[in-house]
């Protein structure tokens, strides 16, 4: 609100100040020093056009005008030493455009401005005498290179590329539009795909609507759009910035009105000369209002409506809190809506969602400061209770917009998948694309995967995650393989199906995904599906460490070497050796854990390869004593319970000891044993010893599934227990808990039988 420029003396002193005001009606940017007593400034208080004008310091009034330019405001300006003006600049269609008033510098920008024709050029550095300079330049099919200029050579010479990682990109350059109509001129541009082309205009309006310029400068989100096969226009319309404040003023007040006329008028141009199939309005911020109401007030025109992170109850912006209650914000809402009226309902969507006819995609994020979340929240309700084709899109942990951009592309992807359902266009034909094209729907499907697969964001749905983790499987993504072959595993969404489970995993790991590579070995190493082949377990584990040498991997491929008999390749050495040399986080601790209640049930082990193991074990884990007995041993069906005094941990009583358990719904109840361990001489919190726990469970068809090998340690004096929930389980199913030490003795042995209570 409030603008204050200071001064110091650059030998030094006090710092001084040159001036204080409101920045409202007008702007005062300085820009330079012209000598002592004047300074430069950018400003429009006193003229439509942001105008380059002296301002002297002690009458704190504006004087000369410097320079001007007659259609645009003045963007930048820049000052040699001793007060001589360097540059100016400013954005026609988009694009800045300098102005050098030494003839050399701006001969050079000539010749630039030819050989980049039409781009954006800025001479943004150069040596002490001029004869080398730096150049950027950058514009709507090009993210931005930077060239040399040597003098002496008269060569320009690309130096540096802004992403490099785009280089072999194509983009597409936009077209300038022009549109007069009365005493308005208005500017747009519009972009056209190259390739795929769907016939399918796409009018985007920015957001603001007031101070706000669309510029024709590189966009990725218009870059993506087009490469998907959409044209795309995009309007400056009244309200804009940058020509001047009497245009800007126009827009105050025109929700719904003129600015959307605006649009239709130069929409009306672009139809005049091209032909689409489909028309869809398509916008963020006011954007997101603007595509609604352009769909309202021409609902013949309209097929779709993408609108996100909007307001739609134009009242609402004056009252959505106690804070947007008060004076001051009112009248900051005023510089854009106008003044408060309850005509503002006659152009505000949850008043008019009646009128709207367009099939609408709406996009929220629920932490929107700036258009509060209700905004689409009531027209959701509304247009739900009118039966309005609708499919929305709120985020969690989101503002107005992503701060990221794995979840700008989980957006822009799912407004495309939107795009093509609705307008029914018709599917990518995978043998007619590059492998660049594959890659990049690849990566679509898998953005939108990950986004139901993830609770962060949005609500996880694993039908929705797994439909597009098999359109990234079809385009030969190793990780979206395994992900389908996971759900298959799991039974998750889709009927158990091993077959098709390991056939996914079979795929994912010739595409070299080492999790699936060491999925595949740990099931031929565990005969889980698979018959035992230690020789296949054994490829697929090396694949998994060359593909990825992570610690997991590796401890993994430790085991093996554990694990299989000696007539195979058995060596406890290797084992041992792989398992020490991993770094010790709590992933690795965990998986050495896994690996030794393995070894332990598993493993034929001689005596001295069994004694390396426990060495092993005992060092690791400060283990005191491997024999002991189990005693005061509970079996059957516990419940939790909570305790009634602050600072004492609940406890599992025992309420039946038959094995034979009813399911009931209820999330306390656990199956399985609690017990002590008497270790002989030791009565000690501090002297540990440690066993291992097998949980396997065999289904209504006689299947028999090893579930978990549990490695726990601890000391004689505090209980130990190895249960589970019994709403992990399912009826009909038989449960078998094994426990052992770590000389290889089962010790213990129960079966649990369930039914459906």
């Amino acid at each position: 609100e409030t603008v204050n420029l200071k001064v110091i003396p650059v030998n030094g002193g006090k710092w001084r100040t040159i001036f204080t005001f409101s920045q409202v009606e007008f702007e005062l940017i300085p820009v330079s020093f012209v000598d002592e007593k004047t300074l430069a400034v950018l400003t429009n208080k006193e003229t439509d056009k942001k105008v380059l004008q002296k301002f002297d310091i002690h009458t704190q009034q504006l004087g000369e005008i410097i320079f001007q330019h007659p259609k645009y405001d003045l963007s930048d300006a820049d000052f040699k030493n001793m007060g001589e003006l360097n540059y100016v600049s400013y954005f026609e269609h988009g694009v800045k455009r300098n102005i050098f008033f030494e003839k050399e510098t701006s001969n050079l920008l000539e010749r630039i401005n030819k050989l980049v024709k039409g781009q954006e050029a800025n001479i943004i550095a150069s040596s002490n005498d001029g004869s080398v300079r730096l150049i950027f330049v950058h514009g709507s099919d090009m993210p931005g290179n930077f060239f040399i200029y040597d003098q002496s050579t008269d060569k320009f010479i690309e130096f540096l590329q802004l992403y490099p990682q785009l280089r072999a990109e194509k983009f597409v350059r936009s077209t300038p539009i022009k549109v007069k109509h009365n005493d308005l001129e208005l500017e747009a541009f519009i972009s056209f795909p190259t390739q795929l082309d769907h016939k399918t205009l796409l009018v985007m309006p920015h957001g603001g609507p007031i101070g706000i310029l669309d510029t024709d400068r590189f966009n990725k989100q218009i870059q993506y759009l087009v490469s998907r096969g959409f044209s795309v226009l995009r309007v400056n319309f009244r309200g804009s910035a940058g020509f001047g404040k009497a245009f800007m003023k126009k827009g105050v007040g025109e929700f719904g009105k003129l600015i959307e006329e605006d649009i239709s008028l130069v929409l009306n141009e672009v139809l005049s000369q091209y032909s689409f199939e489909n028309i869809c309005s398509i916008g963020a911020s006011y954007g997101g209002y603007s595509a609604v109401m352009l769909a309202i007030k021409n609902p013949q025109l309209y097929d779709c409506v993408v609108a996100s992170y909007g307001v739609y109850d134009l009242p609402l912006l004056f009252n959505a809190s106690n804070y947007r209650s008060g004076e001051d914000y009112a009248s900051i809402i005023e510089r854009s809506v106008g003044a408060y009226s309850q005509t503002l309902v006659n152009e505000s969507p949850v008043y008019l969602y009646k009128q709207f006819n367009a099939p609408l995609l709406l996009i929220a994020g629920k932490n929107d400061k700036i258009a509060a979340f209700e905004h689409s929240n009531r027209f959701k309700l509304l247009l739900n209770q009118n039966n309005h084709p609708i499919e929305t899109v709120f985020y969690k942990n989101t503002g107005h917009g992503h701060n990221n951009w794995a979840w700008d592309h989980h957006e822009a992807a799912f407004v495309t998948d939107y795009l093509y359902r609705t307008l029914n266009l018709p599917a990518f034909k995978k043998e007619e694309l590059s492998e660049k094209s594959k890659n990049a729907l690849k990566q679509d499907y898998l953005a939108l995967a990950g986004g139901y697969d993830n609770s962060f964001k949005l609500k996880t749905n694993p039908e929705k995650a797994f439909q597009f983790y098999v359109q990234a499987a079809e385009f030969g993504d190793g990780r979206a393989n395994f992900n389908v072959a996971s759900y298959y595993h799991r039974g998750l969404t889709v009927d158990k199906n091993m077959k098709k489970a390991a056939e996914f995993y079979e795929k994912a790991g010739l595409l070299d995904y080492s999790n699936a590579q060491k999925r595949l070995g740990r099931m031929y190493m565990e005969g889980e599906y698979f018959e035992k082949d230690y020789s296949k377990a054994l490829h697929y584990l090396e694949k998994a460490n060359d593909s990825d040498e992570n610690a997991l991997n590796t401890m993994m491929l430790a085991r093996w070497y554990c694990i299989v008999p000696v007539s195979i390749n058995r060596d406890i050495e290797k084992c041992l050796h792989l398992m020490k040399e991993a770094k010790a986080t709590d992933k690795v601790i965990n998986a050495v854990r896994d690996n030794l209640a393995w070894i332990t049930i598993d493993a034929d082990l001689t005596p001295e390869e069994l004694a390396k193991v426990q060495r092993f074990a005992m060092d690791m884990f400060e283990l005191e004593e491997l024999s002991f007995d189990l005693e005061a041993l509970d079996s059957g069906l516990f419940e939790f319970v909570e305790s009634e005094s602050y600072g004492k941990p609940g406890e599992y009583v025992l309420q039946d000891e038959s094995k034979r358990i009813a399911i009931l719904d209820t999330d306390n109840s656990y199956f399985g044993v609690g017990f002590e361990v008497d270790i002989d001489g030791i009565d000690s919190y501090f002297q540990y010893t440690a066993v291992v726990g097998r949980w396997h469970k065999t289904n209504s068809n006689g299947e028999k599934v090893i579930v978990d090998n549990i490695f726990i340690y601890g000391d004689p004096k505090t209980p130990w227990s190895l249960r589970r929930n019994v709403n992990s389980v399912e009826a009909g199913e038989i449960w078998t808990l094994e426990i052992y030490n770590l000389n290889q003795q089962m010790l213990f042995s129960e079966n649990y039988e369930f039914y459906q209570g």
